[in-house]
């Protein structure tokens, strides 16, 4: 648990544990304490029916390592490398920015976690950049960020609209799994 990371703003605090596979620990209101030592506890048990093993939804939420819901990355290279697995390369951090970078040596491909937390308005900005590292073309399918929330949220605001009715609110309810946009 060397690599606990904060990034804080006003309001909120986004913790990641950038181990060999990255997670979000926490994202939410400012926490008035935190102890790295403590990340530990927000980690779940096994699921009765799954894995033996804990499969946490880590930044690149990877099929190669068990995780049955949708990956950030989905694509091919003519068949091949398909479930990448990423392995931690690089932790970059400067103020409120910080980049963690993963590469799967065989697959071929670097992925990198972009997060920026606004001190001020508590915005969090997230991007996710995939680099073909080999020879030959790999044909991304899904290149998503994926973040968790918490098990009490329920509803969902997004923004859709075209020329003068831009930015119309759509409040969609969660009732069982992900969100997808």
């Amino acid at each position: 648990m060397n690599n606990i990371i904060r990034l804080s703003s006003n309001q909120n605090d986004l913790i990641i544990n950038a181990s060999d596979n990255p997670q979000i620990l926490y994202w939410g209101e400012k926490l008035a304490q935190f102890e790295p030592t403590n990340a530990w506890l927000s980690y779940s048990g096994v699921t009765n029916g799954g894995l033996d093993i804990d499969v946490p939804v880590s930044l690149a939420a990877e099929n190669g390592r068990g995780y049955f819901e949708l990956s950030s990355v989905e694509g091919h290279r003519n068949g091949l490398d398909s479930m990448p697995v990423f392995k931690l390369s690089k932790i970059e951090q400067q103020n409120d920015r910080l980049i963690i970078r993963q590469i799967d040596e065989v697959a071929g491909l670097e992925f990198s976690s972009e997060f920026v937390l606004d001190k001020t308005t508590s915005v969090l900005k997230t991007r996710n950049i995939l680099h073909n590292l080999k020879a030959g073309t790999y044909n991304v399918e899904r290149l998503a960020v994926t973040l968790p929330l918490p098990e009490f949220a329920d509803e969902v605001c997004t923004f859709y609209g075209r020329w003068v009715r831009e930015f119309q609110p759509n409040r969609q309810n969660l009732k069982h799994g992900g969100f997808i946009q």
